[in-house]
């Protein structure tokens, strides 16, 4: 949208509109001027001015309102551009909008500026630490949260920068994000196609705006010719800098602006501050002083701030537009250019200036050594930051600053005489390879950084090379390098370094761990403890290293007393010493998983939270993987499996790309087991395979035994119990096994044996008992046996007992915080309430867990639920509803490889739809419909117990191809039943059931009359039954049971005689429950009657 600009008119009311606008702004800053007035009387000329506040903001109302309504446009851009030539004030506007909070609604403001010969690698680095995100996350951070990023200044990056920039945000433009990206530029950026942006061209002030901004500098700076802000205007077009120069040349004369006409020292001040500005530094007079001894800055000040030169800033300190500062520099001698750059950096490293980040100051000393032409104390200074700068989140930072120093090396180089002298470009190369291996370190990039050592020097040191190889899945290799540099330290004997030896053999520990060797690990162990106890001790990292050594060690055993006692001598050193980001939080993850295995789910969650606050602020990768490990798991105990899924396989890929495959074993194998609870199988058991495969390729035995784990309970929950019990059994004799994944083998082994009659299931509702690490650990969970219990009890027929069962486990998992065992017992209530007739109970226990695992994510689950509502749906009648919960189910268990439930949903769609029953999707696919999916091609390969079980559970929901049976409630309700079992039908119950089936009539269960040779009798009351609280007419009675035309003297006698009969059959209360009116005979049965009838009969009276 292009600005409309009113043409300059000398009309009494814009001009005394102007004049009353300037009128209040200055009043306002003249007033703060002399608040802030220095003390020393204004020698230098700037109180005088009142100079000593920025200028005022003006106008652009139309501008803001319309950036304000994209923004909080529903649905609309994500990308929004600000363009307009240089001095169009791009900056003071963006700086207005984020600072107006009725504009940019809740979102948080983080502004970006780009300084001249910028990277977009470096851009995106700020903007990540700003919002707070990891490496390669704003696109994430802006798509999920409510953020708006301003990059300034974009025009000062090159082409290919600036497409690589939009290339990282590309995935913003997604539908449905909620953070907003807003680019400000001379001209319209190369952005990519796919990105459409919101375009704001900005041009020129409003003429009011102009003549309030140009009265405002008369005001301070000194009066003009009437008539010179009107031919200002038609010269400028209302540009703001322009407008400035305009009103300089008009008050000091045509060459305000020539530099080469500027006093000595007003230029020289004007070039300190150009070359400070082109770092993005800002210092007071003072500060400016410093740099050039002999030199007094603020003097000539007052002189560059009349001539419009110089702008204030916050803070007193003082800067110049870009595109003054292009001209300076363009003129300023090189030699002294590179002098004063020398000083600058030398200051900057002893404090000059204010920044709001140590990573700015770095940018800034390093940006003044370039300039001076000494690359190598460029990286002397970026080494003493590093440390710094990494705490803080700033390695993207870092990275991008090593690569500007390289490029002025390479040029170096290629400038170099032939006898010049390139040892000190080798040696700053070298220090920079080794800084970049560092930080890849810290970012997880293990590929990289194993390049990075591998093309450096090998030092006495080869641990963090050896943790690079393991990492990178070369166990054996880092085994090697590990012990070659135990055993020269040992050869050196007490001048071995004790922190070196005891870091190593931590580390040796852990790696020999993981490939299964548990004595192997305790050896390595024994050594760290021994290095730790040398004469003169060791640091605190190489200490907690050890003790998270020997936390792992413990785990892997199961001991929960040694695991507690190993916990706290790390914490014990992370509370009296300092530790490296990374350590603290991986020590954090052990106390929350500790917290998790206790039971105490909650505060494992709140320390997983504040420990992924710490390692984030300090851009850890490693540390906030181990902690997302824990975290997953965590999610998984609670029963949140579809987050802990994401999460995984998000972390699996990021491991992928850094080429961590330690990382993405391991992530891939809690993947998968993840994937067994969703009820995802085919993808589980796809997963588990390669993971074994990969983990026995690198040697990584503990990954593969819980790869196998996943494995055996995919064939458990498929009902191959001949192929799932040789692996559960295996996996308890396995060394390499941790003892979690031997826990998690025995249940699953208890359950085979349980569900085959191998041994029976020993249960008592009082053991295990709850809340000790070591239940948990070693020992399946109270939910896990009353489950398995029900289960036995189901298939015994003894539906009761089962059922309560189910409630003590679905309890339990409540009490406890375990949402998917919940929702897994309420499933299984509701089938066994539906076996057992209490419609009730199971309406409410499949809806809450069919909602519930649609929450969760539990496919398994939800398909169980999805199929009682069918079951229930269609004992009522409602085909319709049953065909679309039946659908549903059948999509559930499609992708997942849930083969008996697949089997249960197709066979019922099947036999809906065979019933007439049809959705709008039958409609819509015609044949399609009918030629899809079969149950008999999903049960092809199913093994004989799980056809057995499928077809049982076909039976228990109702859901058989027939339904021969429908029964009739005291209310009129019809329901369609499989079979009549007097046990599932609750006839003892029944004060009241005739059963047309056997035709018989039941008082309480017991036979009470036989209607096999009563054939009006019969009739009559079974024309009653099928229709309770009918009237029927005596017309309608006669026409129906003795099938001719009703006439009063034939057929009043006869009726009046069967219906006295009738009631004498029926009992004591026959009177009430046949009713006699003026309009007919009704049967009023009594609240828990019952009608069994056979469809077929029902057909056929039809």
């Amino acid at each position: 949208m292009r600005q409309r600009h009113s043409q300059p008119t000398r009309s009494a009311h814009r001009s005394t509109s102007a004049r009353d606008k300037a009128s209040t702004v200055r009043s306002q800053t003249t007033a703060t001027a002399l608040d802030s007035a220095h003390a020393d009387g204004g020698g230098n000329g700037l109180e005088r001015l009142g100079a000593v506040t920025p200028l005022p903001f003006l106008g652009r109302e139309r501008e803001l309102q319309a950036l304000g309504a994209a923004l909080q446009a529903h649905g609309g851009r994500s990308v929004l551009v600000v363009r307009g030539p240089a001095g169009a004030g791009k900056s003071r506007l963006l700086q207005q909008l984020a600072a107006q909070p009725a504009l940019v609604g809740e979102r948080s403001c983080v502004l970006v500026r780009c300084v001249l010969g910028d990277r977009a690698s470096a851009v995106l680095a700020r903007a990540e630490r700003r919002m707070g995100a990891l490496p390669g996350e704003a696109a994430r951070c802006l798509r999920e949260e409510p953020l708006l990023l301003i990059i300034d200044d974009l025009h000062y990056l090159a082409e290919t920068e600036i497409r690589h920039l939009s290339g990282a945000l590309a995935k913003l433009g997604a539908t449905g994000a909620i953070g907003r990206v807003l680019l400000a530029s001379r001209s319209m950026p190369p952005l990519r196609r796919d990105v459409r942006p919101f375009v704001l061209e900005l041009g020129g002030l409003e003429a009011d705006d102009a003549r309030a901004l140009w009265t405002h500098l008369e005001g301070i700076y000194g009066p003009t010719p009437e008539g010179a802000c009107d031919s200002a205007l038609l010269y400028t077009r209302g540009l703001p800098l322009a407008l400035r120069r305009r009103y300089a040349e008009t008050a000091f004369g045509d060459d305000a602006w020539e530099l080469e006409k500027l006093a000595p020292g007003a230029r020289r001040a004007l070039e300190l501050i150009a070359l400070l500005g082109r770092a993005d530094a800002l210092a007071t007079p003072e500060e400016l002083s410093a740099l050039v001894p002999g030199f007094s800055v603020p003097g000539h000040l007052a002189a560059l701030l009349s001539l419009q030169l110089a702008d204030v800033a916050e803070g007193g300190r003082f800067a110049v537009h870009a595109e003054i500062a292009d001209a300076v520099l363009g003129a300023l001698d090189p030699q002294r250019g590179r002098r004063w750059s020398r000083h600058m950096a030398e200051r900057l490293a002893g404090g000059l200036g204010e920044f709001a980040e140590i990573a700015e100051r770095a940018r800034a000393e390093v940006h003044h050594w370039l300039v001076a032409g000494h690359p190598d104390e460029a990286v002397r200074s970026l080494r003493g930051y590093a440390a710094s700068v990494s705490l803080r989140g700033g390695d993207g930072e870092l990275l991008a600053l090593i690569a500007q120093i390289r490029d002025a090396l390479d040029a170096l180089d290629a400038d170099a005489d032939a006898d010049a002298d390139t040892d000190a470009n080798t040696a700053a190369n070298a220090a920079l390879r080794a800084l970049q291996r560092e930080v890849a370190a810290r970012r997880g990039e293990v590929a990289r950084a194993l390049g990075l050592a591998r093309a450096g020097e090998r030092g006495s040191d080869d641990s963090a090379e050896a943790w690079l190889r393991y990492r990178a899945g070369h166990a054996k290799q880092a085994r090697r390098l590990l012990t070659a540099q135990l055993g020269r330290h040992e050869g050196k004997g007490a001048l071995a370094p004790a922190a070196g030896q005891c870091r190593a053999a931590a580390q040796l520990s852990e790696i020999v761990l993981v490939a299964g060797d548990v004595e192997g690990a305790r050896q390595a162990l024994v050594r760290a403890r021994r290095a730790a106890d040398a004469p003169g001790g060791v640091d605190a990292d190489s200490l907690a290293l050890m003790h998270l050594a020997e936390l792992a060690l413990e785990s892997h055993a199961g001991r929960p007393e040694a695991m507690r006692r190993a916990l706290a001598q790390a914490e014990s050193v992370r509370d009296t010493q300092p530790l490296a980001p990374g350590l603290d939080a991986r020590i954090q993850a052990h106390a929350a998983w500790v917290l998790a295995c206790l039971g105490q789910l909650r505060s494992a969650t709140r320390t997983l939270e504040r420990a992924t606050e710490a390692a984030r602020a300090a851009g850890t990768r490693p540390a906030l993987d181990a902690l997302q490990i824990v975290r997953s798991r965590v999610a998984l105990l609670r029963g949140q499996v579809a987050q802990a899924t994401r999460d995984l396989a998000a972390l699996a890929k990021s491991y992928r790309r850094r080429g961590d495959e330690v990382g993405r074993l391991t992530a891939e194998a809690e993947l998968a087991w993840a994937l067994v609870h969703r009820g995802e199988l085919a993808a589980a058991a796809e997963l588990a395979r390669a993971v074994e495969r990969g983990a026995t390729r690198a040697h990584l035995h503990t990954l593969a035994a819980r790869a196998r784990l996943s494995s055996a309970a995919v064939d458990l929950l498929q009902m191959r119990y001949q192929y799932a019990r040789p692996q559960l059994a295996a996996l308890l004799d396995e060394p390499a096994a941790d003892a979690a994944t031997r826990a998690e083998a025995a249940r699953l082994l208890l359950a085979v044996d349980a569900l085959t009659g191998v041994r029976a299931l020993e249960f008592n509702s009082g053991n295990p008992a709850q809340g000790s690490l070591e239940d948990d650990i070693q020992l399946p969970s109270i939910v896990d046996l009353h489950l398995l219990g029900a289960e036995i009890s189901a298939r015994n027929g003894q539906v009761s007992d089962a059922r309560a069962r189910v409630h003590d486990a679905a309890l339990s998992a409540e009490r406890r915080g375990r949402s998917a065992q919940v929702a897994v017992a309420l499933a299984f209530g509701a089938r066994l309430a539906m076996r057992a007739g209490d419609h009730p109970a199971a309406v409410r226990a499949a809806a809450r867990a069919e909602h519930d695992a649609r929450a969760l994510g539990l496919r398994h689950c939800r398909a169980q639920a999805l199929l009682v509502l069918a079951g229930l749906a269609r004992s009522e009648g409602n085909t319709a509803q049953a065909m679309l919960h039946a659908r549903h189910a059948a999509e559930e268990t499609e992708a997942s490889g849930l083969d008996v439930l697949r089997v249960v949903a197709l066979t019922s769609v099947a036999s809906l739809r065979g019933e007439g029953a049809a959705v709008e999707d039958d409609a819509a696919a015609g044949d399609d419909a009918a030629a899809g999916p079969c149950p008999e091609a999903a049960a092809a390969l199913l093994p004989t117990e799980a056809l057995a079980a499928a077809e049982r559970l076909t039976a228990d929901l109702g859901l058989e191809a027939a339904c021969p049976y429908r029964l009739v409630g005291a209310s009129g309700v019809v329901t369609r039943v499989v079979d009549v079992d007097p046990a599932r039908l609750r006839l003892h119950e029944r004060s009241l059931t005739v059963d047309r089936v056997s035709e018989v009539l039941l008082r309480h269960g017991e036979q009470v009359a036989n209607l096999r040779r009563r054939t009006l009798l019969k009739r009559l009351l079974f024309l009653f039954a099928g229709a309770p609280g009918r009237t029927f007419s005596k017309e309608e009675l006669v026409e129906r049971v003795w099938q001719v035309d009703y006439h009063p003297l034939r057929h009043d006698a006869a009726l009046f005689t069967n219906i006295m009969r009738m009631r004498r059959l029926l009992g004591d209360d026959g009177a009430d429950l046949i009713r006699v009116s003026d309009d007919g005979y009704r049967f009023v049965p009594p609240a828990d009657f019952l009608f069994i009838d056979a469809v077929r009969t029902e057909r056929d009276a039809a």
